[in-house]
């Protein structure tokens, strides 16, 4: 049983609330890295899972922004992203022969082997490298789904940068220009953010099946308790994001907040008219 408590605000009344309807993950990043770029402070990027935080990792990375993920530095580190990034290497001409030695390796066969490393010199993108290794990988020597899995994920976050994929590829193994404090921008689940601050939080992926989870293991009251942490995280700025074609977490019609009100009134009418 807990105890009902009045919780009143040392810092008082103030602080910035905002709210904005994107029509799809690259309208919000685009919003996001301008934010990024124009507020300073530290920063908290939240979701109730991590899976929208990995793709933000990647956009990150590929604008050379620093930031920490749960310890990790890098969404590129993981082992099937970092082999997809081989690949890609080998196909824009810098590749080395570790490269081409991890790619043979995955390969079923030595027909396969060589194909591969022949047919990928032709690749134009991210996506047709993927459809390579689909074709050509040893489903004994990696976890397929996974793998295919991070791989999609990995290609769509390439293929969205700007220049060649050579220009892309090489501005994700340069050093960040942002390096200077990694721990200004922290990607956080609401669970891990419990007891930290931040001046500028952005909430993400705030729609119904991930808050609450369609898969409950809590209770619904306390899927509602975490996403109070995620809300009183911010100590100057809070953004809601909101994504237009999905239907918006039942607990933003809960916040007492004319933007975010008017906002869903506005997603509600799109679909009546829709």
């Amino acid at each position: 049983q807990r105890i009902k408590k009045s919780i009143k605000a040392h810092r008082g009344a103030g602080g910035r609330i905002s709210t904005a309807i994107y029509p799809d993950f690259k309208a919000e990043t685009n919003d996001l890295i301008v934010a990024l770029r124009e507020r300073a402070g530290t920063w908290a990027i939240l979701s109730r899972t991590n899976r929208i935080l990995e793709e933000i990792a990647g956009v990150l990375d590929s604008y050379r922004i620093d930031y920490d993920f749960g310890g990790s530095s890098s969404f590129w580190e993981d082992d099937y992203r970092a082999l997809l990034l081989e690949a890609v290497a080998v196909a824009v001409g810098c590749g080395d022969h570790a490269s081409e030695g991890h790619l043979r390796y995955i390969t079923s066969t030595l027909d396969g082997e060589c194909l591969l490393l022949r047919q990928i010199q032709h690749a134009k993108n991210a996506k047709d490298i993927v459809a390579l290794l689909k074709k050509h990988v040893d489903r004994a020597k990696v976890n397929y789904e996974k793998a295919v899995e991070r791989w999609a994920m990995a290609a769509d976050i390439l293929d969205k940068g700007k220049g060649t994929l050579k220009e892309r590829y090489r501005s994700l193994v340069l050093p960040p220009k942002e390096s200077d404090n990694t721990q200004r921008i922290r990607l956080l689940t609401f669970h891990k953010a419990k007891g930290l601050e931040f001046d500028n939080v952005w909430i993400t992926n705030l729609i119904d099946g991930q808050l609450p989870h369609a898969r409950l293991t809590v209770t619904l009251e306390e899927e509602r308790r975490l996403f109070y942490v995620a809300i009183t995280r911010a100590k100057q700025s809070a953004h809601f994001a909101i994504q237009e074609n999905a239907i918006p977490s039942p607990f933003l019609g809960e916040l007492s907040d004319t933007r975010i009100a008017t906002a869903l009134k506005i997603i509600k009418r799109k679909k009546r008219t829709a």
